[in-house]
């Protein structure tokens, strides 16, 4: 299966942005570039928001790199995965199902889907129709979901303490060979909350 690494995601609120740091899984040497991400839809920074969120549950975007650009969105997917623990644990794989049968009979209504030719045709000659096909079903299917991610995306300040202890062996569980001792949490707090309009 291939599927973006992810090392950075950063938004910008102010000018309706979100740009990723990503790479290919399957080419080697990895090549990382930062790019705006959804750039030619032309949508909101919630819409956006939206699509980056399915495609981490689909695992199209899995982040490699845990870092202060990646914990919130990190974090805000576990909210999302610990709901449907919760709920029902199938529900995502319904909604992934229903997510494209809506689309497909949403858009046997302009064309006739059977017809792989004339259909990639039509979605690639009225690619805004397809857009909004396409925010409508996910924001009908995601609402609760979308909810619990983008109130989930916050920026914390967690400082630590403790006494790293060498104990010389190695095994699967501790590979490094390393103990900490007397571990305290120090501070835990929200430093930011990416506001949405």
């Amino acid at each position: 299966m291939s599927y973006e690494k992810c090392k950075t995601i950063s938004l910008k609120p102010k000018t309706n942005q979100i740009f990723v740091t990503i790479a290919s899984n399957n080419s080697r040497p990895l090549y990382y570039e930062r790019c705006e991400y959804a750039s030619k839809e032309n949508c909101s920074l919630d819409d956006k928001l939206r699509y980056l969120m399915i495609s981490m549950l689909d695992g199209n975007i899995q982040i490699s790199q845990l870092n202060k650009n990646t914990i919130p969105f990190e974090y805000a997917l576990l909210k999302v995965r610990n709901y449907y623990r919760k709920v029902d644990i199938s529900q995502y794989g319904n909604k992934y199902d229903e997510r494209h049968e809506r689309y497909d009979k949403e858009l046997s209504k302009y064309v006739n889907i059977e017809e792989w030719k004339e259909r990639y045709e039509f979605e690639k000659e009225h690619k805004e129709l397809v857009n909004e096909i396409e925010r409508n079903i996910n924001k009908e299917l995601y609402k609760e979901e979308f909810e619990i991610f983008k109130n989930s995306i916050k920026e914390k300040s967690l400082v630590t303490t403790g006494i790293l202890r060498n104990t010389n062996h190695r095994s699967t569980q501790n590979p490094h060979a390393f103990i900490i001792e007397k571990f305290q949490i120090i501070e835990n707090k929200d430093l930011k909350e990416y506001q949405r309009r």
